[in-house]
């Protein structure tokens, strides 16, 4: 979070930077979520070198499995919500 300077030992218009650590009690994601995310992230990083023959830079390999993992894990979600 950025935020304006509270005091004015500051220089005027500068801003100061506050890192807040994030709770991860609240998430909605189990072990099973976990690994089932990691290992198809892995997967998908490994299907798509293989396919494209080094057609993809580390940026486009990264989006496209990331892309890839979020609907995996959506298709899991709606899967366990059918199935429950």
């Amino acid at each position: 979070m950025i935020s304006a300077p509270q005091t004015s030992s500051r220089r005027p218009g500068s801003l100061t930077l506050t890192v807040v650590p994030h709770r991860l009690d609240n998430l909605d994601f189990t072990y099973s979520d976990l690994v089932i995310s990691t290992l198809f992230f892995q997967f998908s990083l490994y299907v798509c070198v293989r396919l494209a023959r080094r057609g993809f830079t580390l940026g486009e390999l990264g989006i496209i499995c990331h892309a890839g993992t979020g609907l995996f894990m959506e298709v899991v979600n709606l899967t366990r919500t059918k199935v429950r």
